[in-house]
This record gives structure tokens, C-alpha cells and sequence, in this order.
């Protein structure tokens, strides 16, 4: 509106203008528009809806609606009571009441067109006729123009009251709203300091869920006290300071709750709320912010900002930390003890050139560092020192010292990366480098002495002694040791490993006379009677060197023909087995010998020890040697004296096999006819006759003898024959068991064959009969004459297993292992029945014959409780022919 006033103002005051300079068309509907939508938008901005009335009555058109009918029916009520009461005056109050309802419920859009209805309403109640004096007409004209100021301005002051409590209301609630959304507790309280209001903030906290505590008694709920921890009493709440009218900012407090939970640090301000009328105090209000997790982050900073600062000062490493300049910021205790500061306070204001020059910075070769090489410029450079990337520096302290230091560090960013400075740790390893040095120093020298240990004879001599070396290898050793360690003297003494005694080996840096002297000492001393009162035994267990005083009782008070002032004694051993003692000293001067000094001399000595045992393993290795071609020299004439002598044996043995036979069957055929001799020649035919068979039976045990030893000399010639054919080994067994029914008759035999039909295999039958012969003629004779044998013959499978058992003493584990060996007779195992004859090759020549037909032999035996024998062969079937 104000907007439309102010462009008809402009348009009245403009001059008139010619038709040639008339405002186009467009701009007139253009403001006739703008007019439209101000007014428009005054209608839109003049209506809202009542709060007490509930929707759809609520509406902006109800109140529209409510303005024409309501006036509509006053209208009408009017004119009926203008009929019945003629004389009834202000009528108009009942229209300005329905303007007052529709202002106070919709606003002043519709109280306007409700006041405008109603003076429709009016000038129809009051058209004039020509009967109307002047005078009457005149007063409906005032009362009239009375009327619609009346109703314009209490519907526009009615709007603006309702439209001020609609606000006031919207403002209160937004108020609430941003009071809740208060992270912090705000609660307000009365004059008496009760609670009034608070926001959810506050409904979380359980000290404020105490409601029903007054200021006075809130000590006595919640023990409450300032950052002293002295305890606040009610006068000395912020509450009741606020209550008095004093405004209270950011005051500090402690509190335990009462529901057990740990101490607050709160931070609470408070303010009174006055009355507008005359300023008295209606309460107050207080805000509360809970320091709790910054105090405590505090206090967990401090602590470790305290840690930090002792960690930093106990550190055995100097660190220093430098700004972006390379100015020195800070330094722990440990650096100012490693430059000595203390002697140069100045040293720490000085420039990182000025510095270097101070300290004489070297790098670890000890050539001086040049500025940009400095740790300090490369560090501010960029360049990180990381553990694998450290760099080593010589420095000479402010005291005069001259150390080696390693150095680690990094550069410091701040959150942009731009240089803040840096920090360096600083770590004395002078004598860890000196201990690097001399370690690299006895390495190279230890492997010096490992490859002239190469070049050593490979092979000694033999001595008399088992104890003793050769001189070969002895001297070379000695005078090695000599050269690595650097000494004057070595000697090197054997120890007998059952008496302990001593046996001179070698000796090097002595006089000819001296040597003489020392090779002519007793052999067989023992070192214990020259170094009684010592700490060094010549078979102690430890392999530590013993540093041994010749100039202090009670060895000074002893002959000392060598003049030795100091000697080590390291003992030589392998494993915990001693095998003799290295001594070494420097002659007639007095020498200190260092730690590093006796752990290379324990190197060389352990190194010694080991040429010492090679030597002597080379030794035994060349004499077992000697003895394994000595046995195989044996046993190469031995077969051939076997194959020989079984063979010479073999030719008289058949000849005097026959003789007998022939002579035993001419006596069967005289003694056939007993009518043909005398009776005394008859009964002296019949005693011959049995000696011959005596003899024929033994005849017949010697060519089995010499037919073993054949066998064995052909298996070791690799020239044992075998004839396979395709035989019944049931059958094989069957005959064996009738030849030995024949030989021995009054021994049970029993035969078991678990087959109906003929067991076929492709084999050399009389070689399987000789084994199974071995077999049952050994059963016989370990067991008792009335202990029965068993022999049986299972198929398993492809193969078929033939098995004697007998009732015998039994073999035992190491003897079921041997018993398969040339010559070999188990120890303690006697002959029961029959003769003992025997070489103790039948077991062995059967499992070669075993073995060449391909099948697998074994023992079970379970002493004393016998023996089982057995032997497979793979059937017929799965052997081609």
C-alpha cells in the first residue's frame, strides 16, 4: 500500500503532459497490476486463523464467510427488532460485535469486509423516503460515518492485539526451542529458588532432577565446593548471589551427585529476572557448562606433558630440538652430559656453524664436515635420519673429550608443511664402535687363521702316543696362533683323556735351549702340580681363559726358568671333552690383556681344538681304513680258501662215500646168507656192518659240510646256478618230511598243508629242498626229542608261505637279526638232539636261495617258547614261464 501511495504521488505531482509524450499502454497495466498485488498481498498478510477453533472452521474463508452472514443476520435481526421496538437505537453495536469476533478470530482482511457488509446492512436499513425528515436523514449519516470508523478501527486494533499474541507465542515457542537445543542446562527458578523451567540439558542432569530442593537446602543434596575444595555454603551459590540481584559469571565449581556418580567440574553463570513494573526480583536464571572431560583432558595432558618431560629427560640419548633457523629450543640432561655444556653455556646461542666449529664435527672417517653436510642443514633440508639411514659424526666435546656419535632425526610441519624446526637424537657409540673395530679386527684375523688352517698337512704322521700330534701339524699350529694374536710365546699341551695327564706337543718363541728344556720335562706331569694355588684346572669345565701371575705368591716363590711374567691358559675343548691346554704369554714384559684380547684367544683355542681332533680323526679314519681293506683282504682269501678246500674235500669224500656204500652192500649180501659163514664170522660181519653204516652217515654229514661251503663260496662269487622248473611244493614238503620220518624216526613231525589241490611254483627244487631241509633239520636239533614239530603250508594270496615251528629255547631280537649272517651261531643256544656239526651257514645260504627265487624269509620267536621259520615264494601264476 505504501507502495501504491507513493507511485500515486509521483503521478499527481507530474506535469501535464502532451498526447505525443502519453504514458504507453503497458506501463498503465503494469501499475494497475503492481496495485492489484499489493493489495493482494495486504489481504494475504491481514487474515490467519484462530488458535480456539478447530479445523475446517479454522480457515481463512470461514472468518470471510462468517463476516457476510453474520452481518447478513444482524441485518435481519435489526430490522425485526426495528419492527417490534421502533424506538430501539444503537443497532450498530451488535454489527461492530461480529466485527470484533471476526478481527479477534481471522484478522482485519474480514473484520474489513464485515464492517463494510454491515454498512450495507445499515444503508438498507436506512434508505431515505420522502417522508424522512432532513434531520433524520442527517443522523443516519453521522451514525453511519461513526460506525464504519468504529469498525475499521476495532477490527484493525483488535488484528494487531491478536496478531501481537499469535507473535508473542510464536516467539516464546522458538524461544523454547533454542532454550532446549542449548547443549549446556538452563534452568529458571522463582524468587524462593524454586525450579520454574529448564531445558532438556537440564532434565539429564540428576542434580537437577533434585526439584523439590530450595537454595537452602541444595548443600545438603549435592556437596559442593570451589576449585580450592572448600565447601560452599547457600549463601555462596551462584543461584543465591543471582537471587540477590548480583549478575554471576563463569564461576567454577565441583560437585559430587548424589546418585554415587564421579565428581563435575561445572562452569555456571547466573543472572536475575526482574519485573518490568517495578524492578523487584522475580528469580533467576542460570546457565551451567560441564568442565568435567576438559579438566579431566587437562589433567591427562599435564600428566602426560609431565611423563613426556621425564621420559625426555631420562633418555640415555641426547635430543635436541631445533627451530627452522637451526637454533637450539630445548635439550634433555643426557645431551648436556654428552658435549659437556656446562663448560660453554654459549654453545647453546650460537648459530649451527658456530656450533660445528665448537665441536670440531667430523664425519666418521674424521674428515671435518663441510656446513651443508652438517646433520643440522640436512635435516632442515628435508632429510629424514631413520634408523637405517643414520649417519655417524666424531665430535670433540667442550670437556676435551673426543666421542663418536650416531644420529637419527626428522623435521617438524606444522599443518600447512611448512618448516617449524626439527629434532635430532644424539647416541655416544664410541665405545660401541671401538668394540666393532676390534670384533672386525679378531674376524680377520680368525679367518686368517681358518684359511692357513687349509694349507695345513692333510694327513700327520703316526706317533707313538695316541695323545701326541705330529710335529707336522703342531709346529705350523703354534707358530699360526702366534702370528693371529700377536704374542711372543705359545706352547700347546695335550691332556690323556683316563689319566689327566699332560704330554708336551709343541712349543714356539723360545730359545733352542729353552725348547730342549721344555720337551725334556717328565711326560705324564700334571699342569695342577706347577700352578697349585691357582684358579686354572687343567679339566675344568668351563672353557674360559685364566689369566695366571707368575710375579705374585705362590707362583713368584717357584722356579721360572722361561722368565714368564703373565701367561693365559685356555683350555682345549670339544664339546665338554678336553683334550688339552693353550699357553701363550709376552715374554719378560708386562702386558694387560684386554677383554677382547681373551675372547679371541677362546677362538683360537676352540679353532685349535678343532685341528687337534681332525688330526686325530684322520688318524683314526686312516686306521680304520687300513682295518676295513685288512678285512676285506681277509675275507677275499678266506672264500678262496673255502672254494678251494671244498673242493679238494669233495673228490677223497665221494670216493670214500662209495667205498663204504660198496662195502656196506657186500656185507648186506654175506650177511643175507647166514648159512654160508660161521656164526662167529656172522656176528663179527653184523658189527662191521654197522660201523660202515656209522661211517656212511658220517661221510654223508661232511659232504653236506663241504657242500655248504661250496654253496657259500658260489654265493660270494656271485656264481650260485639255479635250475627253475615248474614243481609241486606241497610235494617237496611232503618228501622232506618222509626223508627226515626216515633219518629220525622217533621225532613228531606234523605236516599241515591248508589245500586240497597241488601248489605249483617255478623254482629249482632241489635248492627249495635243501632250504626246507635246513629249516626242519634245525627245528629237530634245538628242540627237546619228545617236542613235536609243525610244518605248514598256507596259500596267501599270490604267494604261498611255508612255515617249521618248533618248541626250542627261541631266539632273541638281536639274535633274530644276525641269525641270517655268514658263520654266525647264536650265543647260548645248545644243541638238544643229534650232532652239534655244524658252520653256521645253512640260514644264510637259504635266504640267498630265498631271495633269488624272489620270495621274502623271517623268524618269529618269542623266548623261551620257541621258534616259527618261514619262507614265501610267489605262485606259478604270477611267475612267467
Amino acid at each position: 500500500m505504501h507502495h501504491y501511495s507513493r507511485k500515486s504521488k509521483e503521478k499527481v505531482s507530474r506535469p501535464i503532459q502532451s498526447s505525443s509524450e502519453a504514458v504507453p499502454a503497458e506501463q498503465k497495466q503494469s501499475s494497475q497490476h503492481t496495485g492489484w498485488r499489493s493489495l493482494f498481498d495486504w489481504f494475504q498478510a491481514a487474515t490467519f486463523s484462530p488458535d480456539w477453533v478447530e479445523a475446517p472452521w479454522s480457515r481463512p474463508a470461514t472468518g470471510y464467510a462468517l463476516a457476510l452472514l453474520g452481518q447478513l443476520a444482524i441485518v435481519v435481526l435489526v430490522a425485526l427488532l426495528g419492527q417490534i421496538f421502533p424506538t430501539l437505537c444503537f443497532c450498530e453495536s451488535l454489527l461492530l460485535l461480529v466485527v470484533f469476533l471476526v478481527a479477534w478470530g481471522w484478522g482485519a482482511a474480514p473484520a474489513l469486509i464485515a464492517t463494510c457488509a454491515g454498512a450495507v446492512g445499515l444503508l438498507l436499513l436506512w434508505l431515505p423516503s420522502s417522508t424522512t425528515p432532513a434531520v433524520s436523514q442527517l443522523e443516519h449519516i453521522l451514525r453511519f460515518l461513526l460506525y464504519m470508523g468504529a469498525g475499521i478501527t476495532l477490527g484493525t486494533l483488535t488484528s494487531r492485539i491478536q496478531q501481537a499474541r499469535y507473535t508473542a507465542q510464536a516467539f516464546g515457542q522458538r524461544m523454547e526451542e533454542i532454550i532446549d537445543a542449548l547443549p549446556d542446562p538452563l534452568v529458571f527458578y522463582d524468587a524462593q529458588g524454586e525450579v520454574v523451567q529448564y531445558n532438556r540439558s537440564a532434565r539429564e542432569l540428576e542434580a537437577t532432577e533434585q526439584r523439590d530442593a530450595s537454595v537452602a537446602e541444595m548443600p545438603t543434596h549435592v556437596d559442593m565446593h570451589d576449585t580450592a575444595g572448600k565447601p560452599l555454603t547457600a549463601h555462596d551459590l551462584p543461584l543465591a548471589r543471582a537471587l540477590r540481584g548480583e549478575v554471576v559469571t563463569d564461576v567454577e565449581l565441583r560437585y559430587s551427585p548424589p546418585t554415587g556418580a564421579p565428581e563435575r567440574t561445572i562452569l555456571m553463570s547466573g543472572t536475575p529476572l526482574r519485573a518490568q513494573v517495578n524492578d523487584s526480583i522475580i528469580g533467576a536464571v542460570t546457565i551451567t557448562h560441564d568442565l568435567s572431560a576438559l579438566r579431566l583432558a587437562e589433567y591427562e595432558a599435564t600428566g602426560r606433558a609431565r611423563q613426556l618431560e621425564a621420559t625426555f629427560n631420562a633418555m640415555t640419548d641426547g635430543v635436541v630440538i631445533y627451530d627452522s633457523a637451526g637454533q637450539i629450543q630445548r635439550f634433555n640432561e643426557a645431551y648436556n652430559k654428552l658435549i659437556a655444556l656446562d663448560k660453554a653455556p654459549e654453545h647453546r646461542q650460537a648459530t649451527p656453524a658456530e656450533r660445528a666449529e665448537m665441536l670440531a664435527v667430523r664425519d666418521e672417517h674424521g674428515s671435518i664436515l663441510s656446513p651443508e653436510h652438517q646433520p643440522v642443514q640436512r635435516m632442515l633440508a628435508g632429510e629424514v635420519f631413520t634408523a637405517n639411514q643414520a649417519i655417524d659424526i666424531q665430535v670433540h666435546t667442550l670437556d676435551g673429550r673426543d666421542v663418536q656419535l650416531n644420529i637419527t632425526g626428522t623435521p617438524m610441519y606444522d599443518q600447512e608443511h611448512a618448516l617449524t624446526g626439527g629434532v635430532l637424537i644424539f647416541r655416544d657409540v664410541t665405545e660401541r664402535r671401538a668394540l666393532e673395530r676390534r670384533t672386525q679386527e679378531a674376524l680377520e684375523a680368525l679367518l686368517t687363521m681358518a684359511e692357513d688352517l687349509v694349507h695345513l698337512p692333510e694327513q700327520a704322521e703316526h706317533s707313538e702316543a695316541a695323545t701326541k700330534m705330529s710335529n707336522g701339524i703342531s709346529k705350523p699350529l703354534a707358530e699360526l696362533i702366534r702370528r693371529v694374536l700377536g704374542c711372543e710365546r705359545v706352547a700347546v699341551t695335550a691332556i690323556d683323556q683316563t689319566t689327566h695327564e699332560l704330554h708336551s706337543l709343541t712349543v714356539v718363541g723360545i730359545s733352542p735351549e729353552q725348547e730342549q728344556l721344555w720337551y725334556a720335562r717328565e711326560s705324564g706331569f700334571h699342569l695342577s702340580e706347577l700352578l697349585e694355588g691357582t684358579s686354572f684346572s687343567p679339566h675344568q669345565n668351563s672353557n674360559e681363559p685364566v689369566v695366571v701371575d707368575f710375579t705374585q705368591p705362590p707362583l713368584c716363590n717357584l722356579p721360572n726358568p722361561f722368565g714368564i711374567q703373565t701367561m693365559i691358559l685356555t683350555p682345549l675343548k670339544i664339546g665338554s671333552r678336553q683334550i688339552g691346554v693353550l699357553a701363550l704369554d709376552y715374554g719378560t714384559s708386562t702386558h694387560v690383556y684386554t677383554p677382547a684380547e681373551i675372547t679371541l684367544t677362546r677362538a683360537v683355542a676352540d679353532l685349535s681344538a678343532l685341528v687337534i681332533e681332525r688330526e686325530r680323526l684322520q688318524r683314526e679314519q686312516a686306521m680304520a681304513q687300513a682295518s676295513v681293506l685288512a678285512l676285506h683282504e681277509t675275507n677275499r682269501m678266506m672264500d678262496e680258501f673255502i672254494g678251494i678246500a671244498g673242493h679238494e674235500l669233495r673228490t677223497p669224500l665221494t670216493t670214500v662215500k662209495a667205498s663204504v656204500q660198496l662195502a656196506n652192500r657186500q656185507l648186506a649180501r654175506l650177511l643175507s646168507q647166514p648159512d654160508a659163514l660161521p656164526a662167529t664170522i656172522d656176528k663179527q660181519l653184523a658189527i662191521v656192518k654197522s660201523h660202515l653204516d656209522r661211517t656212511e652217515r658220517q661221510v654223508g654229514m661232511q659232504n653236506r659240510l663241504v657242500r655248504d661251503l661250496l654253496d657259500v663260496s658260489r654265493i660270494h662269487a656271485d656264481r650260485l646256478e639255479l635250475h627253475p622248473e615248474l614243481c609241486d611244493l606241497a610235494n617237496l614238503v611232503r618228501e622232506v618230511v618222509e626223508d627226515q620220518h626216515y633219518l629220525t624216526a622217533q621225532r613228531t613231525i606234523d605236516l599241515s598243508i591248508h589245500t586240497p589241490d597241488e601248489i605249483l611254483v617255478l623254482a629249482d627244487a632241489d635248492r627249495i629242498r635243501q632250504v626246507i631241509n635246513n629249516y626242519l633239520s634245525n627245528a629237530l636239533k634245538y628242540s627237546e626229542a619228545s617236542k613235536p614239530v609243525q610244518i605248514s603250508v598256507n596259500l596267501l594270496d599270490t604267494q604261498v608261505q611255508v612255515s617249521i615251528s618248533d618248541e626250542g629255547p627261541g631266539l632273541a631280537p638281536e639274535q633274530q637279526q644276525r641269525i641270517w649272517e655268514r658263520f654266525y651261531r647264536a650265543p647260548g643256544i645248545e644243541v638238544r638232539t643229534g650232532s652239534g656239526v655244524g658252520l653256521g651257514l645253512g640260514l644264510h645260504i637259504s635266504r640267498t636261495i630265498i631271495e633269488r627265487h624272489d620270495g621274502h624269509f623271517g623268524v618269529h620267536s618269542d623266548p623261551p617258547h620257541g621258534s616259527t621259520f618261514w619262507f614265501t615264494l610267489p605262485l606259478a601264476e604270477q611267475k612267467p614261464m
